[in-house]
């Protein structure tokens, strides 16, 4: 996180870094509170849960006590290169 904040601050500007960042933390929150908020996408293996973010996908899955947040990638990069397909 800490790369694609500078990123975001060094091409948008801090004020404008820091909402886009707030606002994944407070996806991740709203995540933790309902974890099957997104479909079960079960083409991958393991089956994970898509959230959009902006620019980004956030990438989870439930588990035993809450969520994992596996990956957040860009939403023009290869979900297939990056998630296995079972």
């Amino acid at each position: 996180m800490a790369w694609s904040r500078k990123h975001g601050a060094r091409n948008w500007g801090i004020a404008q870094a820091d909402r886009y960042a707030n606002g994944l933390f407070a996806l991740f929150e709203l995540l933790a509170d309902f974890p099957e908020m997104a479909r079960e996408r079960r083409e991958f293996t393991p089956a994970v849960r898509i959230h959009p973010s902006g620019a980004h996908l956030v990438i989870s899955r439930a588990d035993g006590q809450g969520i994992e947040i596996i990956r957040i990638l860009h939403a023009h990069q290869n979900l297939t290169a990056y998630l296995p397909e079972g």
